[in-house]
């Protein structure tokens, strides 16, 4: 039953996500902002993230409030998506996305570890669990680009706090780890930049992260220009999605295969 809970929760999560996450650049056009301005916006929400996380996962671990702290950000999150379109002005947007990132934070570090320790010494399938939030993902970008076609492009403002208020209602059945997320963030970045394999591998996350990161937030502004319409780009979400889900099925052998 859990691992049915936790599949819903993933699907429904990572839907609320896909219904805002990839046209936010768009909004920004639309509003006039400038692609300095952009870059900025997109650029803001990984870096809060950085530093936000690991600091709501030291909180839950020392108050013990996991699944208050998954709760309350989901709302918040909600909240601040639907704030959007109050936003008159760069810095309106910049608070807005502030808050987003802030709230949002520590969400999917709190799924995943609530995850594996549901499946104990199985984490190998945790690929089998992460994978519906691939198919959430697909099918909310390509009905939201559909409804933007219909509606306009602010309708992910009503979306996205739907889908996360079906979300919640599936979080309150789902058994949250009161688990630590890890270590003190202090001996956990001596951890990393003390082992050579990790520096090696953070900077191939690194290097793919610019490159990722790029397409990402500019892809849709581009394809736009060109003529593609809104149900179109909801679809270039479906179809991109396709390339991890035979990597996330398969993740439980190649973890065996090769460590």
């Amino acid at each position: 039953r859990a691992k049915i809970v936790g599949r819903a929760l993933y699907f429904f999560f990572y839907a609320a996500l896909a219904s805002v996450m990839p046209f936010m650049t768009l909004y920004y056009q639309d509003l006039g902002l400038s692609g300095q301005q952009i870059g900025s916006l997109a650029a803001l929400q990984p870096l809060v993230t950085m530093v936000a996380a690991p600091a709501w996962g030291a909180l839950a671990d020392a108050t013990s409030q996991h699944r208050r702290i998954l709760l309350s950000g989901m709302m918040l999150s909600a909240l601040a998506v639907a704030a959007f379109p109050l936003a008159q002005s760069f810095w309106d947007v910049t608070l807005c996305v502030f808050a987003f990132a802030l709230f949002s934070a520590p969400l999917i570090s709190l799924i995943d570890n609530s995850t594996l320790q549901q499946l104990g010494p199985r984490r190998d399938l945790y690929g089998l669990q992460r994978v519906w939030g691939s198919y959430g993902w697909g099918i909310a970008g390509y009905a939201t680009g559909w409804m933007m076609g219909w509606q306009g492009l602010p309708v992910i403002f009503i979306i996205f706090p739907v889908l996360i208020a079906l979300t919640l209602v599936i979080a309150l059945r789902f058994p949250v780890s009161q688990s630590a997320l890890g270590l003190a963030f202090g001996r956990g970045l001596a951890g990393l930049f003390s082992n050579r394999r990790w520096l090696f591998f953070l900077a191939v996350v690194w290097v793919t992260g610019v490159g990722f990161g790029m397409y990402v937030n500019f892809s849709l502004i581009f394809m736009r220009s060109i003529g593609v319409t809104e149900p179109q780009l909801g679809l270039v979400q479906a179809i991109q999605i396709v390339s991890e889900i035979p990597f996330l099925l398969a993740s439980g052998q190649l973890t065996k295969r090769f460590g």
